[in-house]
């Protein structure tokens, strides 16, 4: 076992109007030409009914999570790259945890967040080690306006399922502050189809509590400071596959972070200063010996702490051009039971971007420049160019070619028996090119969307964790393959919106290929073949609905076929799940009450994500929310 467990496109800053210009401050959607993002507003978030950030993009792109069951874990895996692949940014700070490199995102949920941006493709050059297929990016966007927002919701579902949530956002034009805090707990004892009939999830049980803060100033002289606070913690049972039995396996995650931010606004430029502290603290307890095969308990802590600096410095230069600059220093500490010892991890970057548009022909590009420095490793240069404009009317072209790299977590280096302290850093180079509509009329009734994008990387020095003896008792990560990861994107979508009424239309499409291009002679009957749990095909359509106070969605998604196995021989099968959401607002001046229902799986499709790990069936949820807004 190599590792026991797993632990929010940035929301672009404000944008403030300064006497000859405005800079909106933010790398990702200044710096990111040829690249595709994927937006999810507040309005989506709130009408999801407290669901999980796992739970969100899967409803608003046709990007893959494997999901080991409902309050198990979920990671994400983007462009047919693996969960350590993509970063999670939280205000620009990655938070994915060092030890593994990837996220939990059943552990974030939405009450807590209010803004998700899914950029597809690397964005090495921009956010560093890790972002090779993609990053989601969880921010906070300050309003100086005066205004009161205070939310309380409660929830009750299938499967001894509860939730409730308060917020509060106060504000004015000097200050703006933000508060929210959640608690859900849920027996999780769904039933099933396995050799018998039915039966019921046992040791499925969970529950989850946490809160953000922050608070934004803005003094006179266009000086901002921000503060940001976010704590959760989540505790388990852990439930045996549909073939073992249960071993009363537990765990418990609980993380702490922090962070500061300082912003000089200027005429033309901006300086930007930040540090953050994270915290994560993980339990893995397993206390039932299996009298089939016997073992001994098995109690393993995991404590993690970073300090993550940066300050960069944009300003503009000829002809409405845009410079970036900055600097990012990143250090860890990790005391983990199978380490032996604490292990920290010191590295550094520089980083330059390039923004130059061509007004006259309506196109712009960037260059972008980074060299990170590790201990212990020779990082790549890691350049990237894109280049994005109108080719005809309202239809426009992009393209983007860039280098990426990931450095080897920490487990893979350190964890015994069997870590590696002579892996490489992964390394490869991707490109994608693609159209997508740049059609912005607000007097028109309807609003048509469409995009298709082609991408490939092509991977060195994968790092895959292979057996190191016969009876797969200890395994170690090598530097095994290259993959090569390719495939097309598309999503299509229609709004009509008038005085009362709003309705749309739209669809995510991923089609991936991603197969082993050289390995060892041991696994020469993988060359050629699909990775596993990457599914060749899938979909993502929905349609909504909103009429004054009455809002309806139902979302249809569809996974292909998964193989479980590197030669491809055994697989699991493609499966389609269908949920449904109504609500209802009623405005009372100040005031407002607002009642949802949702059903989840409508078809009672029987299906698993993963091989041996059941998920729920037909299942059902209700909200009730009471809400104050004083925006005077």
């Amino acid at each position: 076992m190599f590792s026991f467990a797993l632990a929010q496109h940035v929301k672009p800053d404000s944008i403030y109007k300064l006497p000859e210009v405005k800079i909106t401050e933010d790398r990702l959607n200044d710096f990111s030409t040829g690249l595709s993002i994927i937006k999810i507003d507040s309005k989506k978030i709130e009408e999801s009914n407290l669901r999980n950030l796992s739970e969100v993009i899967s409803e608003n792109s046709a990007v893959f999570l494997k999901t080991y069951g409902q309050g198990s874990l979920s990671t994400i895996a983007i462009r047919g790259t693996g969960p350590a692949h993509t970063g999670l940014f939280w205000n620009g700070i990655n938070i994915n945890p060092s030890n593994i490199g990837l996220s939990d995102f059943s552990l974030i949920p939405s009450a807590l967040i209010n803004d998700v941006e899914i950029q597809l493709g690397s964005a090495a050059s921009l956010y560093g080690s890790g972002v090779i297929g993609g990053a989601v990016h969880l921010n906070s966007k300050p309003e100086f306006k005066k205004k009161t927002i205070i939310s309380l919701t409660g929830m009750a579902g299938s499967f001894g399922l509860y939730e409730g949530a308060l917020s509060g956002i106060f504000s004015n034009e000097k200050w703006y502050s933000s508060v929210a805090g959640y608690y859900i707990e849920c027996e999780n004892n769904f039933p099933f189809t396995n050799t018998k009939p039915q039966e019921k999830l046992v040791s499925a049980d969970y529950f989850s509590y946490g809160a953000t803060a922050e608070v934004h100033h803005l003094f006179k002289k266009n000086y901002i400071v921000s503060l940001h606070a976010w704590h959760t913690y989540t505790h388990r049972s852990l439930p045996p596959t549909m073939t073992s039995v249960d071993n009363g396996e537990q765990q418990s995650d609980s993380s702490f972070r922090f962070l500061i931010e300082a912003k000089k606004l200027f005429s033309k430029s901006t300086l930007k200063t930040k540090i953050a502290w994270l915290k994560e603290f993980e339990r893995y307890d397993r206390q039932k010996a299996d009298t089939i095969n016997p073992v001994n308990d098995i109690h393993t802590k995991y404590n993690s702490q970073g300090i993550i600096s940066e300050a960069e410095f944009s300003t503009q230069i000829i002809r409405k051009a845009k410079l970036n600059a900055g600097i990012n220093y990143t250090f860890y500490s990790v005391d983990i039971t199978e380490y032996g010892q604490i292990q920290t991890r010191n590295q550094g970057a520089v980083f330059l971007s390039i923004l130059y548009p061509f007004a006259k022909h309506k196109w712009k590009s960037t260059l972008n420049l980074r060299q990170e420095l590790a201990e212990g490793y020779r990082i790549p240069f890691t350049p990237s160019l894109g280049v994005e404009g109108k080719v005809w009317k309202f239809i426009s072209a992009r393209a983007n070619v860039s280098r990426s790299y990931r450095v080897p977590t920490m487990n893979d280096r350190f964890w015994q028996p069997g870590g590696n302290p002579d892996l490489k850093p992964e390394s490869g180079w991707n490109m994608e090119t693609g159209f997508f509509t740049s059609y912005n009329d607000s007097t028109k009734l309807f609003t048509p969307s469409f995009s298709i994008t082609g991408y490939s990387s092509m991977i060195d020095n994968w790092i895959s964790w292979q057996p190191l003896d016969t009876n797969h008792n200890i395994w170690s990560p090598v530097n095994l393959q290259k993959v090569w990861a390719r495939g097309l994107e598309g999503n299509a979508g229609l709004l009509y919106k008038n005085k009362n009424i709003e309705t749309g239309i739209s669809a995510y499409y991923n089609y991936t290929i991603s197969t082993i291009v050289e390995t060892s002679a041991s696994l020469k009957n993988s060359i050629g073949k699909q990775l596993i749990y990457v599914p060749l095909h899938n979909l993502s359509a929905s349609i909504n609905f909103r009429w004054k106070t009455i809002s309806f969605a139902y979302i249809q998604s569809y996974t292909g076929k998964r193989f479980t196995t590197s030669d491809n021989n055994y697989s699991l099968p493609a499966y389609s799940i269908g949920n449904t959401v109504l609500n209802y607002n009623l405005r009372l001046k100040k005031f407002g009450i607002g009642l949802g229902f949702r059903i989840n799986n409508i078809w009672n499709s029987s299906y698993q994500a993963l091989a041996y790990r059941p998920m729920p069936g037909r299942n059902f949820n209700i909200s009730l929310t009471f809400k104050f807004s004083n925006n005077n």
